[in-house]
């Protein structure tokens, strides 16, 4: 055990070196625990108000130093050197070797880093027990530490970790875009002082949170109670990185003939169907090519752009708060009609092998319907929890669904009829060949226009809805939203379709020269 303890701290030095090839990402994961550490010890010390208020803030606090306890681990996976593959190398039993990683881990530098905050946070209190909440927090934010090492390291065998980082870098994204949307345009005091009691209670529950919110509780039998149920959880983390050490060590053990088994990432669930199959290309593109990245972060933070003049002009408030929505949805579909351009390089694929272009364009369009699906579920959730009122939140989703279901079907048609030129692959995403400029130029907003006024009825009801509070017509714009949206996009995907197999010759000749 001393071995393993003594080779963290090691390779730490080993790492600092000039020549050492892993002593950039050692030191850096280093540095973002002690920030990260300085920060969280920080802002607890100037929350020592026992209130409600105080422990929302409290709460939040510990469940952000928990994701980025979480990210220091995934991004210090590559160069950890408590890897049970080695320790079973060098001759430990599986069950050995995950159990000395585990504990090294709380003795590794990282794992000093850690312990020491929590103790520094718990004397942010002179409550009862404060000690051992302390204790807890620090075992708490370094066994997460190790999960997003073990995380990162599952996520590079299997193939996709490219895509993980990417889908995190879309996620930290839209919550940048999401936190600026609810400082500007939300009422947010007001909505946290609705539920800050009830989320407080219900971070009692979570190991990181509960540890530190036994701080802040006055009596102490309850702080001691909180305190046993926040280590519940921990444990069973624990128990269950202690089984995926084991299982690692053990597959090492397993002996492999040539041919075995091959690892393809996310693309091992492509087949299924030609729709299928392009569905997960333009999925991987999306996560993959910087010019599909673009796009999504463009669609992501222009919304809130586009707001931002239109209340320096003394729009209403109310209203602008309910715009970003719709406004994401509907750039989202519109933006796929340069998806041929984009994908160019591999459409001759598609003429020359007879597909049929109905699979093309609903395989084209099919990620953009997902992500858009889960971009309405969970924006109307958040209007519904932020907006005073539920019917205007649904009213709200009603009108983005409908945008985002016309403007694919929209979309299928005109990428088709009016092809244009975008950057090619190895080109920067912004840069816009100059044989790009025609009749697209055009074509493609009186596109978006159209597809709008298609979208009229839904949010005629959707404006009833909202100035009346009414049910009744956020039931009518949510079925005009389904009915028109649906045809609109079957229309779309069906005349795209035939389009794209009369053109075959043409886009053929557009795909080499773009």
């Amino acid at each position: 055990m001393g071995a393993v303890v003594r080779l963290s701290w090691t390779s730490l030095r080993q790492s600092l070196r000039r020549d050492a090839p892993a002593r950039g990402r050692q030191v850096a994961a280093l540095a973002l625990a002690i920030v990260a550490v300085c920060v969280f010890v920080g802002l607890s010390w100037q929350l020592d108000d026992p209130s409600e208020t105080d422990r929302f803030w409290r709460a939040n606090l510990s469940l952000l130093t928990g994701a980025l306890a979480f990210l220091v681990g995934m991004f210090a996976h590559a160069e950890d050197p408590l890897d049970e593959r080695a320790l079973v190398q060098a001759g430990q039993r599986p069950a050995t070797a995950a159990f000395s990683a585990l504990i090294a881990a709380l003795c590794s530098p990282r794992g000093v880093v850690w312990l020491l905050g929590g103790l520094l946070t718990a004397m942010s209190s002179l409550h009862g027990g404060t000690l051992l909440a302390g204790g807890l927090v620090g075992l708490c934010l370094t066994l997460i530490d190790r999960a997003g090492v073990v995380s990162a390291r599952g996520l590079v065998e299997y193939g996709v970790a490219r895509e993980a980082r990417a889908i995190g870098g879309y996620v930290i994204t839209g919550a940048v875009g999401v936190a600026g949307y609810t400082l500007l345009l939300l009422p947010w005091q007001a909505a946290i002082a609705q539920f800050d009691a009830a989320y407080a209670e219900t971070a009692l529950w979570l190991p990181l949170s509960g540890a530190m919110l036994a701080n802040s509780l006055d009596d102490p039998a309850i702080a001691s109670r909180t305190l046993a149920v926040a280590a519940a959880p921990l444990l069973v983390l624990l128990v269950v990185l202690f089984a995926f050490g084991v299982r690692t060590g053990r597959r090492l053990l397993v002996t492999r003939s040539d041919g075995g088994a091959s690892r393809f990432g996310l693309m091992g669930a492509a087949a299924g169907g030609a729709s299928r199959a392009i569905a997960w290309r333009i999925g991987m593109a999306w996560l993959r090519d910087h010019r599909y990245v673009t796009v999504m972060v463009t669609v992501i933070i222009l919304p809130v752009l586009i707001v931002i003049p239109l209340l320096i002009g003394g729009a209403d408030r109310g209203w602008m708060a309910l715009l970003p929505l719709p406004l994401a949805t509907f750039l989202l579909g519109w933006a796929i009609h340069n998806d041929l351009a984009f994908d160019s390089s591999a459409s001759w694929l598609h003429f020359t092998s007879g597909m049929r272009g109905s699979a093309d364009r609903f395989g084209r369009a099919l990620p953009s319907l997902i992500i858009g699906i889960v971009a309405v579920v969970g924006g109307v959730a958040f209007l519904g929890l932020f907006v005073n009122g539920w019917p205007q939140a649904f009213a709200t989703g009603a009108v983005a669904l409908a945008l985002l279901l016309v403007s694919l079907g929209g979309s299928s048609i005109m990428s088709v009829v009016v092809p244009y030129a975008v950057a090619r692959p190895d080109d920067p995403p912004l840069s816009q060949p100059i044989r790009s400029w025609g009749a697209a130029v055009f074509a493609h907003p009186v596109a978006g226009l159209i597809e709008a006024a298609l979208c009229l009825p839904v949010i005629l009801a959707a404006i009833r809805a909202i100035n009346e509070s009414s049910w009744a017509y956020v039931g009518m714009a949510s079925a005009l939203a389904v009915g028109i949206g649906a045809v609109c996009l079957w229309g779309g995907v069906a005349i795209g379709g035939k389009l794209y197999e009369r053109r075959a010759v043409q886009l053929l000749h557009f795909a080499q020269q773009n």
